[in-house]
């Protein structure tokens, strides 16, 4: 075979095996970057949902003021002598209430405190277009419903839960009284929570709900960007919906540093496989030549 197309046959060969060196080095380094974001994941996912079960459990907690409140409207038949006292005492006892709320009929009538609080005085719950679903939910089943995070008629933002009370009327059959209301403020409730240790652990998040109106994405709270790159999702029951916390590392998946070393390292494998073939394949046929 004339010398010039051995040459390039070897160096068509030499270019197949670096080639084929860049493939093995590449899958190589694509299993290694898929175990590595597995395993951020994994541990994002762990670190998420302790976060999510505090927080459910502080909402739930505070939420849980609106039966105290309802045993005492029914224990004094629809009144409640010291309500302020015992307001102040709830709002200490569960931290993240904002505020408390007698409504008999739908109509909010004792807030404590009531100090930034008097715009709600007089609100008809079953009658505001913007707040009565929840109302009635809430009075149709007889459960507690939870209305918001929405804008709040006194100002902030906030979220309230709403206890329906049934009071005895005639021979085994109850009345609508009204609803016991407790009302979260946001960000305190999250204070509460803890919530922000998942930007000190090196994540964003976003705390949000699909409105249950229009179905859009409501933003609850979040630090970073309001989309995240390919984050984990844990869903917070809440009554009569859901909370979704989405986070991701603030460095996003992967280690970038790894795969670009793994990279050159790749081609630097590939070359020296390339030239270790060059070199055996030119000593192999010189020591054919010298023999014949």
């Amino acid at each position: 075979m004339p010398y010039d197309m051995v040459q390039n046959r070897l160096i068509l060969e030499a270019i197949a095996i670096f080639i084929a060196g860049l493939l093995l080095t590449a899958w190589a380094g694509y299993i290694m970057h898929r175990h590595e974001v597995n395993h951020q994941r994994d541990e994002a996912l762990v670190i998420a949902s302790d976060h999510a079960t505090f927080l459910r459990l502080n909402i739930h907690q505070a939420l849980s003021a609106t039966s105290a409140l309802a045993a005492l409207v029914r224990q004094g038949n629809g009144v409640v002598p010291d309500f302020d006292e015992i307001g102040r005492e709830i709002i200490t006892l569960y931290p993240g209430i904002g505020a408390v709320q007698l409504a008999p009929d739908g109509i909010v009538q004792r807030i404590y405190p009531l100090s930034s609080n008097e715009k709600a005085i007089e609100h008809n719950l079953l009658v505001d277009p913007n707040r009565n679903k929840e109302a009635f939910l809430a009075r149709d089943t007889g459960k507690l419903t939870l209305a918001g995070p929405f804008n709040l008629i006194q100002g902030g933002l906030g979220a309230v839960g709403r206890k329906p009370v049934f009071l005895p009327h005639g021979n085994n059959e109850v009345r609508f009284w009204g609803f016991t209301n407790v009302l979260i403020h946001f960000p305190q409730i999250l204070d509460t929570s803890g919530l922000d240790g998942l930007a000190q652990r090196g994540y964003h998040y976003t705390l949000w709900r699909a409105h249950p109106d229009t179905g859009a994405r409501q933003i609850i709270v979040n630090a970073g960007p309001e989309l995240l790159n390919d984050p984990v999702e844990i869903e917070i029951p809440v009554p009569n919906g859901k909370w979704i916390l989405s986070a991701c590392r603030t460095s996003g998946w992967g280690a970038p540093m790894t795969a670009t070393l793994a990279s050159l390292a790749g081609i630097l494998i590939s070359l020296l496989l390339a030239k270790l073939y060059t070199q055996m394949r030119q000593q192999t046929m010189l020591r054919q030549k010298i023999n014949h």
